[in-house]
């Protein structure tokens, strides 16, 4: 099994070459162990992580530097304005914090002993502000005894930073009211087989280009209204022939264009800006 220590030398004047005790001129101290998160590099302070909250896991990596020759109980706090169960949640904490276990890999002698944190980040529902979350080591211990938290027993590297940024989501009152698709086709010739599917509460409808048409099938506009009591709409595109000529737009109930696609749109569902509904 490996364990690291960090040892401070003082290292005395010799004023002769003549025989001398060691401890005369040496002062070794070995700092006790601790535990904090690994920044890249060597820095000793961690950049704000920002993440929107529909992005899912943030992994926290916490590093034993001095080593260890058994697991390391490493106890950690929340802070913050993000509600625990809410905006996070972590597997086997409370709202208050949790422990999470560093258990050493004697195989590895290269690498410090470490072990991921993970933070799932939640969707709340809620078109709101940016949230944070601290996540705060506040104390760790083996079988041999105490380990400091934060970079040799100091503050840094003993608190990780996570900012949420809201996602928005379409709510049933912004979808209400008219929408606009702008369809165009680079050649000139209509869509080819491809469509957009507007799908309101489980019931799709196609629209394409060849349909709308006006000027032989190289740009078309259809409106789509959506009645009060709609709670969901989803939107769907699917491919043709030639879909590197296609290219197309959504305009929201509120005028502003919410979605710009293609060429070659991706198949399959896709997803509108709905921040720009607000």
């Amino acid at each position: 099994m490996k364990k690291y220590f960090i040892i401070l030398i003082s290292l005395g004047f010799i004023m002769s070459c003549t025989d001398y005790d060691v401890a005369d001129y040496y002062n070794l101290e070995v700092l006790p162990g601790y535990v904090s998160y690994n920044a890249p590099g060597e820095n000793a302070t961690m950049d704000d992580i920002e993440i929107d909250e529909d992005e899912g896991i943030v992994a926290l990596n916490i590093e034993s530097p001095t080593g260890t020759l058994s697991d390391i109980a490493i106890t950690y706090e929340f802070g913050g304005d993000a509600v625990y169960g809410v905006n996070f949640t972590v597997a086997g904490a409370t709202a208050a914090g949790g422990i999470v276990v560093l258990t050493p890999d004697p195989n590895d002698t290269q690498a410090y002993d470490n072990v991921d944190l993970e933070i799932e980040i939640l969707q709340d529902g809620i078109n709101d502000v940016t949230k944070t979350l601290e996540v705060i080591l506040v104390a760790a211990s083996n079988t041999e005894g105490t380990l400091a938290v934060g970079r040799g027993g100091t503050d840094f590297l003993k608190t990780a930073t996570i900012k949420i940024a809201n996602a928005c989501l379409m709510t049933p009152a912004d979808i209400v009211g008219v929408w606009t698709l702008d369809m165009q086709d680079a050649f000139g010739d209509g869509w080819n087989g491809a469509s957009v599917t507007f799908e309101i509460d489980g019931v799709g409808t196609d629209y394409d280009l060849d349909t709308y048409t006006t000027d032989g099938g190289a740009t078309a506009t259809v409106d789509i209204t959506i009645a009060s009591g709609t709670q969901v709409l989803k939107f769907f595109f699917n491919s043709g022939d030639w879909d590197e000529e296609v290219t197309f737009q959504i305009t929201g109930p509120n005028g502003v264009v919410v979605g710009d696609y293609g060429p070659t749109p991706a198949v399959g569902e896709f997803t509108i800006d709905a921040c720009l509904l607000l």
